[in-house]
């Protein structure tokens, strides 16, 4: 019985995640048209897993089927780090060195800077929430 109501909860689980994997995909396919697309697609990505990864821990927030489907589901198919790889490695195959290396700096460091933004905004709508 145990075993069932557990294969019930993993099921749950990966339905959530699919489901917001899709609409996750979705929307990055109507944001991220160029390359540029694809860069505020990740930003936004970061920043919304920056936030949520922070709301759930502040909040000890326990719906395993919604966190997982946020992160892993849709923040995971929203975000394009396959296509990025994929837009870097065409620059340099057309021997565009330079653009290359500066779209890899400008991933890796704004990723990591609007991830930190995303820390924030959680920290200040926390605050906000309970000072009302």
């Amino acid at each position: 019985m145990v075993k069932k109501i557990i294969q019930v909860k993993s099921l749950k689980i990966y339905l959530v995640i699919a489901i917001l994997a899709a609409i996750g995909s979705i929307l990055r396919s109507c944001l991220a048209k160029e390359i540029n697309g694809v860069l505020l697609v990740n930003i936004l990505g970061c920043i919304a897993l920056g936030f949520i990864n922070l709301f759930l821990k502040d909040y000890n927030y326990s719906n395993l089927s919604l966190a997982k489907g946020l992160t892993v589901g849709f923040i995971g198919s929203f975000t394009t780090f396959s296509s990025y790889n994929l837009e870097i490695f065409k620059l340099i195959n057309h021997k565009q060195y330079l653009a290359g290396l500066t779209y890899f700096i400008l991933f890796a460091g704004l990723g990591l800077f609007f991830t930190w933004i995303g820390m924030l905004l959680e920290k200040i709508v926390v605050k906000v929430g309970k000072n009302r």
